[in-house]
Order: structure tokens, then sequence, then C-alpha cells
């Protein structure tokens, strides 16, 4: 895919924003923002974030555009256009940076737009990316899409396109997924994923806090976490090794209530606790 990285150095987060927006039904991305926010909000975050740039920093933002090709069009679907993104907020190093995004698919091809703040979220510490690193960054892309969806046969730009015009004809015909193949694939990721997705809203229910709740996922004899770069990064099926990202799962509405639930019930056993130490004194 071919992926663009432009800045910007003064304060216009609305008027990118405006521009992302300008696609109202397409599938949006939040992280580290509040879920379905408002332009007003989204921009209110993205200044009070701003505040805490390195005075060194000359960049407020940065605009990301991950396109596939047209020809991909057709076998590209809501989840996959989600995990590339989420894929390449990690492989940037932007996981604690803000960053909203839609797609678009006013022209031929699906891409996404996606705003990213400039520093970590309440940190100094900035994104910057070498020629370099974004030529190894636009490869590693590629490579994450290839093994994960072998069904994009043409959106490769950097790391070699694959040959599907040379050779043979039959060559074309034994990598080319068919209708009810993709079907297939795409059902059995979607059940896996709702099948850990369930497991973890009903484990969430018999715990009273968020650290029952990791300690409860630890011991799990089937799931625990992954780590990447020192820090838990998902859930791992020890029986057939796949992974599964936390952000992915945590959009779910149900799970991410109940997280919150958890919080708010272990705040309140707290609070009781408290208040009960004050009365025996």
């Amino acid at each position: 895919m071919l992926i663009k990285i432009l800045s910007r150095k003064n304060k216009s987060f609305r008027s990118l924003i405006g521009y992302i927006d300008r696609e109202a039904e397409g599938q949006e991305l939040y992280w580290n923002v509040a879920q379905n926010s408002t332009p007003e909000i989204l921009e209110k975050e993205f200044l009070e974030n701003d505040e805490y740039r390195s005075s060194q920093a000359k960049n407020r933002m940065y605009h990301h555009i991950l396109s596939f090709s047209a020809k991909d069009k057709a076998v590209i679907t809501p989840e996959l256009l989600e995990n590339v993104a989420q894929e390449y907020i990690v492989k940037a190093n932007l996981e604690n940076h803000l960053v909203y995004g839609r797609v678009h698919s006013d022209t031929e091809h699906y891409h996404w737009h996606l705003l990213s703040s400039q520093n970590a979220y309440h940190s100094t510490k900035g994104f910057r990316l070498s020629k370099v690193e974004l030529k190894n960054l636009q490869v590693q892309m590629e490579e994450f899409t290839r093994l994960q969806y072998p069904e994009i046969k043409y959106s490769y730009a950097y790391s070699g396109k694959r040959n599907l015009t040379l050779g043979l004809a039959t060559s074309k015909v034994t990598m080319k997924l068919t209708e009810q193949e993709f079907r297939m694939r795409k059902s059995e990721r979607s059940t896996e994923k709702q099948t850990v997705i369930e497991y973890l809203i009903n484990l969430a229910s018999q715990v009273q806090s968020p650290n029952e709740f990791e300690k409860a996922i630890q011991q799990d004899s089937r799931y625990g976490f992954y780590t990447y770069r020192d820090k838990i990064h998902g859930i791992m099926d020890r029986q057939n090794g796949k992974k599964y990202r936390l952000s992915t799962l945590f959009q779910t509405k149900d799970l991410t209530a109940i997280y919150r639930q958890l919080k708010s019930k272990h705040k309140e056993l707290e609070n009781q606790r408290e208040n009960q130490q004050n009365k025996e004194r």
C-alpha cells in the first residue's frame, strides 16, 4: 500500500479533522481520544495535548495516508481496514499518541486519513521518522498485509509486487481465493475473535476490579497476555498461538462498558473500606 506522512506546523487541527470528516459515513478510528467524539471535542483534546509538546518540536501534527490498490477493493473488509490501521499505529510507534481517522472511498480505492499528535499523550516525547525508518515502515506494513491477508494481491509498492503476471497462467489461479474461500476465512476470523470477546465479558462479570480481571487472565489455562516492547499488547490463545490486540477487543462496546464498570465497582469498594475504617477510628 502507498503510505504518505505529511506534517503541519500550525494549530489547524480543526481544519484537518474537517477534511477527514468530509466522508461522513467512512469507517472511523479513535486512539487515545474519546470514542465517537464531535469535531469540537476532538480539536479540544488535540489542543490540550499540544500544550505538552516540546518547545523544540516545530510540527504540531501529522497527516498519515494509507492507500490500497483499486484492484483489491472487492476483497477489502472493515475488519481488514481496522487491523491494518491499528498495526500501522503500533509499527509507527504512535501507540501513546492521539490518533483520529476515517476511511475514504470517494475515489476508486479505499484509503485511510489519520491525524496524529506530534507528542505522546501528556508527554514531551515526540514523533520522528527518518527516511530510512519510513522506508522500513512501508515495507513492514506490506509484509504484515501479505501474511495476514493473502487475498490482497495488488497493494504492494515497496516490498516487491507479487508476480501475478509472469509465468504460467495456472499460477494466477492457485494464488487467488475464490469468493467462497474468502467468506470462510473472514467468518473464521470473526468467530474466533467473538469467542475471545465472550470469554473476556464472562470473566469480567466474575471479578471485582481491573487488577483481578488481569490476574484471572494470566492464570487462565487457555488464554493469556502477550507483550510487545515490554508492555501488555493483547490476548493470546495458547492452543493455536493466535493473538488479539487489546486495542481491537476493547473497541467492543459491551466489553468496554464492563471494564468501566469494574473500575467504578473497585472505586466504590475502596470508598466503602475507607468509610468503614474511618468509623472504626
